[in-house]
Parts: C-alpha cells; sequence; structure tokens
C-alpha cells in the first residue's frame, strides 16, 4: 500500500516513467527483495519477524533504484546499500511494523526540591525510525506577499530547489527530528 501510495502521488506530481508496481504478496510470511543483501539462507529479518526472501521479484529492482536515486542522487554507495536493504512487504507486516517497531521513550522531569515526578511531568514521545524515508508533494496556490502574488514557480525555485537540513519537531537538545529534505522535479 504504502508503495501504491507513492506512485499515486508522483503521478499526481507529472512522474510517468515510473516502475510498475510488484505483484501483490502471496502472503504474510514474505518478502520481495533486490537480492543484494540477502542472508546466506535467504531470509529477512525485521524487528522479531523472519520473512522468506524471494529476490528479482519484477519491478521490485526496479523502484529500489528510483527511490535510492531520489534519496541519494549523485552518490552510488548509498544508492547500493539502499537497494541491499529494500523490501516490499505485505501490507499487514507493514502496519504492524509502523504500530510496534516505533521508538516510544518514556521521559520524566524530577522535581529539584521533593525529588519525584514535577507536577504534570511524566509524558511519552515517539520518533520515526532513523533512516526513516518520509514523500510529500510541495504545492501552492496563490499566494500574496504584499508585492503581488507568488507563482508555483517562484516558489519552488526560491524554496524548494537546494537540499535542507532541518530540525523538526522532535527535541533539538537530544538530537531528534533532524531530516534532510531533498526535492526532486
Amino acid at each position: 500500500l504504502a508503495l501504491r501510495l507513492l506512485a499515486r502521488d508522483l503521478e499526481l506530481a507529472g512522474h510517468l516513467d515510473l516502475p510498475q508496481l510488484p505483484a501483490e504478496m502471496p502472503d504474510g510470511e514474505t518478502a520481495y527483495v533486490c537480492g543484494d543483501g540477502l542472508s546466506l539462507d535467504k531470509r529477512v529479518y525485521l524487528e522479531d519477524l523472519d520473512f522468506k526472501a524471494i529476490d528479482n521479484v519484477e519491478h521490485v529492482a526496479d523502484w529500489a533504484k528510483k527511490i535510492a536515486a531520489w534519496v541519494f542522487p549523485n552518490d552510488p554507495a548509498w544508492q547500493g546499500e539502499f537497494k541491499k536493504r529494500f523490501a516490499v512487504l505485505p501490507d499487514v507486516v507493514f502496519d504492524y511494523l509502523t504500530e510496534t517497531a516505533t521508538e516510544v521513550v518514556t521521559r520524566v522531569r524530577i522535581d529539584d526540591v521533593t525529588k519525584t515526578v514535577a507536577e504534570g511531568q511524566l509524558w511519552t514521545e515517539e520518533a520515526l525510525p532513523a533512516e526513516a524515508i518520509l514523500a510529500g508533494l510541495v504545492a501552492c496556490d496563490r499566494v500574496y506577499n504584499g508585492k503581488g502574488s507568488i507563482t508555483l514557480q517562484t516558489l519552488l525555485d526560491e524554496y524548494a530547489t537546494n537540499a535542507l537540513t532541518l530540525q523538526i519537531g522532535g527535541k533539538a537538545s537530544v538530537g531528534r527530528g533532524r531530516v534532510r529534505c531533498l526535492f526532486t522535479a
């Protein structure tokens, strides 16, 4: 489903040269892979789950290559690492992993005087896994800046051209929320 949603958004953005989507998964015990990073026993291990790896499934390597080129432009070494680790999983497994494999940290602030939990200062924080890849579209309606409207092309040229390193959400003081934002045409 995640790959289908990505394809849909990319088509909306005008990418018409996309690979075909891989065939539906036969069961919840199989993962489609490119083959480069397979273990000796042809298994894929994610958290406490293991899957029978089926390599060279039509279109999986094409998607891995395409996404690797977008995420790591001009960096063949990282593109290769990405392709070795790219796997297509059944929807139910992906759902399970997004619910259970997300880092959840319980935080507390201690009152300096009482040395107990400060009033209302026990909370949990949820973080995306390191190296998670998020995709989205940049769109623009008419924006007025006092000098007239900004066109979509102006927005893209001025704000969505070069790679950005950002800190979004998270806690900057503990190193969370660091992201690298890339724009592709």
